[in-house]
């Protein structure tokens, strides 16, 4: 846990981000517990916040949210992640499916180098993001969700903020 503690240090200190750390033991069941530690760093790029959440314990996820506009936006989006098992019979080798109607914004993700990071993240390991651009409460937000079983859970993070930020460049104003 030590090593993955300096290791989220390193990527806060590389990032501009504050590092929150929590670890407790959360109860299971017939005395048993099981630890639950959760790692969150906020990262403010544009006077937008950037949120991610990497929790393990009884369930290990990823969550990563911004909100890039204070209204809405037309440009809702969902990129979804083929596993590797429907990866092997499917025709397309892409396992990224983009759902949108915005052609700005399919150009956008299959343009973009941090999401080429990411896939090339999902051809070595079991990463499997889901993207949403999405309009909530009169805003528009990003969220990026996945589960964090696979080996180097820590690499998508820099990718992923990379994302976030070549996002907020193109659709923040």
């Amino acid at each position: 846990m030590a090593d993955l503690i300096t290791e989220f240090k390193d990527i806060a200190k590389q990032l501009g981000a504050t590092l929150h750390f929590s670890e407790d033991k959360i109860d299971i069941g017939g005395g048993a517990r099981s630890p639950h530690c959760v790692f969150l760093l906020n990262l403010n790029y544009k006077g937008r916040t950037i949120k991610i959440k990497n929790a393990t314990g009884t369930y290990f996820y990823g969550y990563v949210q911004s909100i890039i506009l204070d209204r809405q936006s037309s440009k809702e989006f969902k990129l979804t992640t083929k596993s590797h098992f429907s990866n092997l019979f499917s025709r397309k080798k892409d396992r990224f499916k983009i759902q949108t109607s915005s052609n700005d914004i399919k150009t956008f993700i299959q343009t973009s180098e941090s999401v080429l990071e990411l896939r090339q993240i999902t051809q070595k390991d079991v990463f499997e993001p889901t993207i949403i651009g999405i309009n909530s409460n009169g805003k528009y937000e990003l969220i990026i969700e996945y589960s964090l079983q696979f080996n180097d859970w820590p690499e998508v993070i820099i990718p992923i903020v990379n994302f976030y930020k070549a996002f907020i460049d193109k659709y923040g104003d």
